[in-house]
């Protein structure tokens, strides 16, 4: 009597639980609420990025530009990343300036298409950062939607789908909604990670941290030290 009594509570409380989570105003596990999500059509947003305001320095002015190349990347003393996603500039004669960076690392994964339909690759790195991701077929753009529903046969679209970790997968088409990657195709992914509440960085955090700056249009290319530090959050 007391197993039956204890078989039928337990299953009485993982019943109660599942018909819980089938509702926007009571689910409480986030797979639930993503599944709840992608049945009207709405995805969750990824993280965003943070970014900060250095102040770049070198101990005497130049009669060039120096260039602070894009993707060069600058850490806290925490190990949070920042990144120039754009080429920066001391200007010539001058000995400061001040130099935007965003949180986060930008990544690079090249994949081999099957020619099978409604291909999946998995992005090994998360959590992608939104609006950070681009996709290339054998060098070309191709274009993400929310929905491959969205898609015809000819569109060179695909759509992400993100799990509960903002871990990222990339789905192309059959050839009716959407085109199927060439057999043999390569696959270039290039998107950035990090993102989230780390990203706001106390002042100071990044303290005389030296990058290698170009004097523009050096032939071959000589380097200046940089010194960089926030003096903002």
């Amino acid at each position: 009597l007391e197993l039956s009594a204890y078989t039928f509570d337990s299953l009485s409380f993982m019943l109660d639980s599942c018909v819980r989570q089938q509702f926007l105003s009571t689910a409480s596990d986030r797979e639930a609420v993503l599944l709840l999500c992608h049945l009207v059509g709405y995805k969750l947003r990824p993280p965003t990025s943070a970014s900060v305001v250095c102040l770049a320095e070198i101990s005497e002015a130049i009669g060039v530009d120096l260039v602070i190349p894009e993707g060069t990347t600058i850490e806290t003393e925490t190990g949070v990343v920042f990144e120039a996603i754009t080429e920066q500039v001391i200007p010539a004669g001058e000995t400061s300036a001040e130099i935007t960076l965003v949180e986060g690392q930008t990544i690079e994964e090249t994949f081999t298409a099957t020619g099978a339909s409604f291909l999946e690759v998995a992005l090994q790195q998360y959590p992608m950062i939104e609006g950070s991701l681009t996709v290339t077929v054998d060098g070309f753009a191709w274009t993400k939607v929310d929905s491959l529903i969205y898609a015809d046969a000819v569109s060179d679209n695909f759509e992400v789908i993100l799990d509960t970790q903002n871990a990222a997968k990339i789905r192309f088409g059959d050839g009716v909604s959407g085109q199927i990657p060439p057999a043999s195709s390569q696959i270039s992914v290039v998107y950035r990670v990090g993102g989230g509440l780390q990203g706001n960085s106390p002042i100071q955090s990044i303290l005389n941290y030296v990058v290698q700056g170009v004097k523009s249009g050096s032939d071959p290319e000589e380097f200046v030290r940089v010194l960089f530090t926030n003096n903002e959050r």
